[in-house]
This record gives structure tokens, C-alpha cells and sequence, in this order.
């Protein structure tokens, strides 16, 4: 189930190499609370995902505040790994953002 559509991760085509997402700001908003929540998920990769600025700021609040996470590797769509707060979220945390 990890790469299909129910899980967010779909390929338009079976030959494609890339991955497309299905999550929006709101799916990733769910998927940060789930990060308060679990001390076992220690990679996340949402890259291919519309996450926008609230995805981004969804997941750095998540971080900051639950210091059970256990998060240590964070891939995140091209140009999110530069917003402010997720990276300083990111390095207060010691998650590895890609």
C-alpha cells in the first residue's frame, strides 16, 4: 500500500520513475499530528506533495512541540526544504531535511 493513491503516492504511468502525491496542506496537516503521537516513524518522505507554506508550518509546529517525535529524516518537495521555520525545526530536532 505504500506507493498507490490511498497512501498518497501514485505513478501516472508504470514506467515512470517519479512518484506523484495526492496530499494537499490538509493531508499533510493529519500526517503532522500523527507525528506528536509516534515515537516509531524516524523517516518521512513527502516529496511530490502540494504541501505549500501551511503543509510546511504544520509539520515545523509538530516538531517543535512533541519532543517524543522521533523523526531523523525529513524529504520534503523541492524548495520546502528552505522555509524558515521547517528548517529551524528541523535543526532543533536534529532531522535530517532533504
Amino acid at each position: 500500500l505504500s506507493r498507490n493513491r490511498l497512501c498518497g503516492l501514485y505513478k501516472e504511468n508504470p514506467g515512470d520513475s517519479k512518484f506523484n502525491g495526492t496530499y494537499d496542506a490538509s493531508g499533510i496537516k493529519a500526517i503532522a499530528e500523527a507525528l506528536s503521537v509516534t515515537a516509531s516513524l524516524t523517516e518521512l518522505d513527502i516529496q511530490g506533495n502540494k504541501i505549500g507554506n501551511t503543509g510546511a508550518e504544520a509539520i515545523a509546529d509538530a516538531l517543535k512541540m512533541h519532543n517524543s517525535c522521533a523523526l531523523k529524516k525529513l524529504t520534503v518537495p523541492e524548495g520546502i526544504e528552505n522555509h524558515a521555520a521547517l528548517k529551524a525545526a528541523c535543526q532543533l530536532r536534529e532531522v535530517k531535511l532533504i
